[in-house]
């Protein structure tokens, strides 16, 4: 029997590409220091514009939290998040940062990476492609960017780009993000994003049915890209990094060096006051020192519970609690950009991983300490 199983794994070393061999080698499992290894593209900001920064406030006493209950037990709040795994915690309300730390190696100006918190982000540019006339509105038809797909299924052309950003576009690949053989493992683990799209299924009838799919927002990044004329990574740059003034320059994790395709539902590395600024926007409906970025109209789709039941979601933001006005970028490693408009509060955590954690309870408790 082990003769066999070596035998198996010689033809699969020897059909899949070294570089995707490779790379399952060295990363095996998705981890927050992935982007080390993997090829990129810059989003720059612009280093001689810093129109705002966050207001330090650490050293003010505005509240208490040295501890926190979390499931009936007081801990000690630097020594919890340390233990779990974090590795930047943020509470920033009415623009003045008043808790900010740094664990596990990491310090305020090294990257964290975003994971699925770039799929926010994507909503954001699909909204700004939106305003900007690119896109006519998110009920369009994905073929009209995407024709390619028509010579696949015409059913294609049934599915909106408002299916893809709720997640209802029915659409199926496999997806087991731990296996690095399955369709989203040759997503992140391989060198060529839209070869999968020949993979693509539609399952279900699009528009009905929610299913938290990854390459739902990877489609959005192709569509920008053919909407605008410009790399997702420029688009970004052009229109959020710079005109927020972000603290530094960031990066997002391609496939390869030669196709160049961003890994658009996750993979956006940056500083964590830089995700701190995302949340700001959101918080501000769009507008930012005066100057509108994104309408007030989109936000608030964005951040409205999809209709027929679902209140948990809406355009690639989930909703902590759609009754509270709350609403959260969240990525599978525990990484988050939570917002509580009703407190003008923003709470940033990135770590390693959630380690057992439910952080949406630790912001419920952080919500009520702060006044």
């Amino acid at each position: 029997m082990k003769r066999v199983y070596l035998i198996f794994f010689v033809i699969i070393i020897a059909i899949l590409p070294a570089c995707y061999i490779a790379r399952i080698v060295t990363i095996n499992v998705p981890t927050a220091h992935d982007y080390r290894f993997l090829p990129k593209n810059t989003i720059n900001s612009n280093e001689s514009i810093k129109e705002f920064s966050f207001i330090n406030a650490c050293n003010k006493i505005y509240f208490n939290i040295d501890s926190i209950n979390y499931e009936s037990v007081n801990y000690n709040f630097d020594e919890f998040l340390k233990e779990h795994k974090t590795q930047a915690f943020i509470i920033i309300k009415n623009d003045s940062i008043y808790y900010e730390k740094y664990f596990n190696k990491c310090k305020e100006n090294k990257f964290v990476t975003s994971f699925s918190v770039s799929k926010s982000i994507i909503s954001a540019l699909i909204g700004i492609a939106i305003d900007e006339g690119k896109i006519e509105d998110e009920f369009c038809p994905i073929t009209n960017f995407l024709p390619e797909l028509l010579s696949k299924d015409s059913s294609f052309s049934k599915i909106r780009i408002i299916d893809l950003l709720q997640m209802r576009s029915g659409l199926w690949l496999n997806e087991n993000f731990y296996n690095p053989f399955s369709d989203i493992g040759k997503a992140y683990f391989g060198r060529n994003l839209k070869k999968l799209m020949k993979k693509l299924k539609i399952e279900k009838q699009p528009g009905l049915s929610f299913n938290y799919f990854n390459y739902n927002t990877q489609l959005l990044s192709f569509i920008l890209e053919k909407a605008t004329g410009k790399t997702t990574a420029e688009y970004l740059s052009e229109k959020i990094w710079i005109p927020l003034g972000m603290e530094s320059n960031a990066s997002w994790s391609t496939d390869s060096k030669k196709h160049n395709n961003v890994k658009a539902y996750c993979c956006i590395n940056a500083v964590a006051r830089d995700f701190a600024k995302i949340g700001r926007l959101y918080l501000n409906k769009g507008l930012w020192n005066g100057k509108r970025i994104i309408s007030e109209k989109w936000v608030e789709k964005s951040t409205k519970a999809i209709e027929k039941g679902f209140s948990y979601y809406g355009y690639q933001w989930w909703l902590n609690n759609a009754k509270a006005g709350d609403f959260m970028a969240a990525g599978i490693l525990g990484q988050y950009i939570y917002v509580f408009p009703y407190k003008n509060l923003i709470i940033v955590r990135f770590g390693k991983s959630k380690d057992k954690i439910r952080w949406e309870k630790v912001f419920k408790e952080l919500v009520e300490k702060i006044p």
